[in-house]
């Protein structure tokens, strides 16, 4: 992961987390501006993704989960637990009062649902787990942010490593994001930006777009991804199918093609209904057309997970290896296990062994391309 980029990301979310000092008076406010059809939208895709594959489903891990915007969907949708981790501490601190507020105004939802949110900024640098003991996730979810880890390969494939890692076998991955193609047909192949009432394109690529690192600039009016300027917004990366795809089935996670659900299957192209990445199709009343121009750039994925990886399963277990021999250690001075049976062996213990916290050597990692990844990487551009 790009830790410059990382930084940039974190203070834009870090901006736009403040509360609004007045709940209802920003219900309001929201309800007024001109991105309200989108959000509603959007709200609503979400919403029903969760409803299909997160309902009544004992633990979720949602991944960059900005201010708790989901929270009412995870009640609805009947789930137990979530975890929320994001990059900006500000947008925890938020996601937190909000939670503390639904708590407030419904004293006996606390006997049904309950949610932690921590900051994070490692979910592209090196693995994430749970706390000792604690078990794996029915469903993860990362909505619309997936494609700030398309800044480098090694940051995407240790992003999918941790929903592999939290996720249990069978479970889902669920998200929504920018589609590359969407995105570069929207600014066209002669400009540099595409301007309009609701939406702002800047191309920052130079030449062919690569499989990672193929940034832009995105504002959508009266949204988190608004900047302070005409020159401003969020700064993002291209996000290709093909690229996703082979990435997940490296730890084991399978697209989905079809949903089974008529009302979900409506907020999507029709042509869309057999194939894995799914296209907004937004029908806003009243209001600029650059709006729906801005929500059909994004789609919606969902992958299952089929099969432990080695390199998962076995991370898992050294990590908990490394916790039981800490805690040995802590309690008493006797030499741990690993020393025991070096003693025995009559040899020292040995130091090859990858750090848990710190994933595999980049040779083996779980998700690396097979050959190194290039010749891979260029073919996978071509099919994008």
């Amino acid at each position: 992961m790009d830790l410059e980029v990382q930084e940039r990301t974190r203070a834009h979310y870090d901006r736009h987390a403040p509360a609004d000092a007045n709940s209802r008076q920003g219900m309001e406010e929201r309800q007024n501006g001109l991105a309200f059809p989108l959000k509603q939208f959007h709200n609503e895709v979400k919403k029903q993704l969760l409803y299909r594959f997160a309902r009544d489903k004992p633990r979720l891990l949602d991944l960059a989960c900005g201010r708790g915007g989901d929270l009412h969907k995870w009640v609805g949708a009947g789930v137990r637990y979530v975890k929320g981790l994001d990059l900006s501490p500000n947008e925890i601190d938020e996601a937190r009062r909000r939670y503390q507020e639904l708590l407030t105004r419904k004293p006996n939802l606390g006997q049904r649902f309950r949610a932690d949110f921590e900051p994070s900024d490692i979910l592209g640098v090196r693995d994430w787990m749970d706390e000792p003991g604690a078990p794996k996730y029915d469903i993860v979810s990362c909505m619309f942010a997936i494609h700030y880890f398309f800044v480098t390969e090694a940051g995407l494939k240790q992003f999918f490593r941790n929903v592999s890692l939290n996720l249990n076998t069978g479970g889902y991955f669920v998200g929504t994001c920018p589609d590359g193609k969407q995105v570069m047909s929207a600014i066209g192949d002669k400009a540099e930006v595409f301007k309009s009432p609701a939406l702002i394109l800047r191309k920052l690529w130079q030449g062919k777009p690569a499989c990672f690192g193929s940034t832009f600039k995105c504002a959508i009016n009266d949204t988190v991804t608004q900047g302070l300027d005409d020159e401003g917004g969020s700064e993002e990366f291209l996000v290709f199918w093909n690229v996703l795809k082979a990435l997940a089935q490296e730890v084991g996670l399978t697209p989905v093609a079809e949903y089974n659900d008529d009302m979900l299957d409506s907020s999507f192209l029709k042509g869309d209904k057999k194939h894995p990445f799914k296209h907004f199709n937004p029908r806003f009343d009243r209001s600029h057309p650059s709006l729906e121009t801005a929500s059909a750039l994004n789609v919606a994925f969902v992958f299952q997970k089929a099969s432990e990886p080695e390199g998962i399963s076995s991370a898992r277990i050294q990590k908990r290896k490394a916790e039981e021999e800490s805690l040995d250690g802590a309690a008493s001075e006797q030499p741990t296990k690993r020393q025991k049976q070096a003693d025995q062996n009559g040899h020292a213990p040995s130091t090859s062994q990858s750090d848990p916290q710190q994933g595999p050597p980049p040779s083996s990692a779980p998700g690396r391309y097979r050959g190194q990844g290039s010749e891979l990487a260029r073919l996978v551009m071509l099919l994008c």
